[in-house]
């Protein structure tokens, strides 16, 4: 089944309330999903106003669930809100050792080709500062030199 898929699963009887409000359309799908991973329907509204006129912090994206999943699904949201507002259960550290390997030799590779460039550049313009110095010294009269 697929998580944000909703087709189906409201009929005419269903009673459904909105059961929170979000300023962006990101976050209302990732709450939606989360429900949706408990078992309980709901689905998004208002999505192309929020994206067509962004109003900088409105809330007003709609999360819809049936009137009886709603103190099921509160708990749930109150729970995300927690977690979001602490950064409880938000653990980054599932990188293994090879990964960390990969990226290491990553940098490095740009790193050694970063001081290439320094080094090149920063002789050509001794190079050219030189050429400068003893053309002005008068030792270097013409245009066609080497140096």
């Amino acid at each position: 089944m697929d998580i944000l898929d909703y087709s189906g699963q409201f009929g005419q009887e269903d009673k459904v309330i909105i059961i929170k409000y979000f300023a962006f359309e990101s976050q209302a799908h990732i709450y939606a999903a989360r429900l949706k991973e408990e078992g309980i329907p709901c689905f998004v509204s208002n999505t192309h106003v929020g994206t067509a006129l962004p109003l900088g912090g409105s809330a007003n994206v709609a999360l819809h669930v049936k009137t009886h999943d709603a103190e099921v699904a509160q708990v749930l949201l109150d729970q995300m809100d927690y977690q979001q507002r602490t950064g409880e259960g938000q653990d980054f550290r599932e990188a293994t050792l090879e990964d960390i390997e990969y990226e290491k030799s990553l940098g490095t590779r740009r790193d050694a080709k970063f001081w290439w460039w320094v080094v090149g550049i920063t002789f050509i313009t001794i190079l050219l500062i030189l050429r400068v110095y003893l053309r002005a010294a008068g030792v270097v009269f013409s245009d066609w030199d080497l140096f």
